[in-house]
C-alpha cells in the first residue's frame, strides 16, 4: 500500500509539471518496492525514474537507474526485462548523443524483442534507430 501511495504521489507531481518532486516520490518508491521484496516493480520505478532524471537533465542520476535496472534483471532473470534494459540503455545514449551507441543498445533490444516473439517492441527500437543521422547504417 505504501507502494502505491508512492506511486500516485509520483504521477500526481508529474503532472504537475514538477519532475524533482516526481523523481523524490519514486525514489521512496523504488526504496519500498526494494524492502518488500518486489522486485520487478523495482525494475519497472528504476524505468520510470531514468525517464524523469533524463527529462530533468540528470544524466548521472539516470545511469544509477539503469544500473538498478540491470541489478534487478540480474536478480530476476526475465529476458523481456533484458530487452527493455537494452533499450533504456540506447535511449540513455541517445541523450547523452552518442548515436553509435544508442544504435548497438536498440539493435540488441530489437533482437531480444524478436526473440520474444513482440514484433511492435522491435518495430519501435528499430524506428528509434532509423531516426538517428545515417539511420540504419549508423553503427
Amino acid at each position: 500500500a505504501q507502494v502505491d501511495v508512492a506511486m500516485d504521489l509520483a504521477d500526481l507531481n508529474f503532472r504537475a509539471g514538477s519532475l524533482e518532486a516526481a523523481i523524490t516520490s519514486l525514489d521512496l518508491g523504488a526504496r519500498l518496492a526494494e524492502e518488500a521484496g518486489l522486485l520487478p516493480l523495482v525494475f519497472d520505478i528504476a524505468e520510470a525514474r531514468r525517464v524523469a532524471n533524463a527529462a530533468a537533465g540528470n544524466n548521472a542520476d539516470a545511469l544509477g537507474d539503469i544500473r538498478l535496472m540491470e541489478r534487478m534483471s540480474r536478480l530476476i532473470g526475465m529476458p523481456a526485462l533484458d530487452a527493455r534494459l537494452c533499450e533504456a540503455q540506447g535511449d540513455h545514449n541517445h541523450s547523452l548523443s552518442i548515436p553509435g551507441a544508442a544504435a548497438a543498445w536498440w539493435d540488441k533490444s530489437a533482437t531480444l524483442w524478436e526473440e520474444l516473439s513482440r514484433g511492435d517492441d522491435a518495430a519501435r527500437c528499430k524506428a528509434k534507430k532509423a531516426s538517428l543521422p545515417g539511420g540504419e547504417t549508423t553503427v
